[in-house]
């Protein structure tokens, strides 16, 4: 669990606010990129099962490129934890800060798995050249990502 932010000289009430509007904030990001997800998967889908089948290409990444269904469900599970945390403020519960720890790890998770689609998109299609620009990219998100975690720490 996070340690407790240090204090900014705020009060409770403008600090759950804050909170409430960040839980908000997440929910929706966290909802739009669930259709993203979907979006994803029915391209995935559309265009590419036919050549799957044909064996046109790469079977094993086509079904790793498949596994955009967890980055789906990730993101589905940080906006349940971003209500959950928007309900227990309402009840001003002690659960807050665990709903939200959960919440922002779920999604963390769920922009590894959705930044890495591309490539192995590429990959499947015998694309290896960008492929691999596309590979050292998301290598360069997660380095930015953990380094905005450990300063939000």
């Amino acid at each position: 669990m996070r340690p407790d932010p240090p204090d900014r000289g705020g009060s409770d009430n403008a600090i759950l606010a804050a909170q409430a509007q960040l839980a908000g904030a997440n929910r929706s990001l966290a909802v739009s990129l669930t259709g993203t997800c979907v979006a994803l998967l029915t391209f995935l889908l559309f265009f590419l099962y036919d050549r799957y089948i044909a064996d046109e290409i790469n079977a094993l990444l086509f079904q790793a490129t498949a596994a955009i269904v967890v980055a789906l469900f990730l993101f589905g599970y940080s906006s349940v934890y971003c209500y959950r945390v928007m309900g227990a403020m309402i009840r001003s519960s002690s659960k807050v800060k665990g709903y939200l720890f959960r919440a922002d790890l779920l999604f963390f998770f769920g922009s590894l798995v959705i930044t890495l689609e591309p490539a192995l998109i590429l990959y499947s299609v015998r694309l290896n050249e960008v492929a691999t620009i596309a590979l050292v990219l998301w290598a360069g998100f997660i380095a930015l990502a953990v380094m905005s975690r450990r300063d939000l720490a």
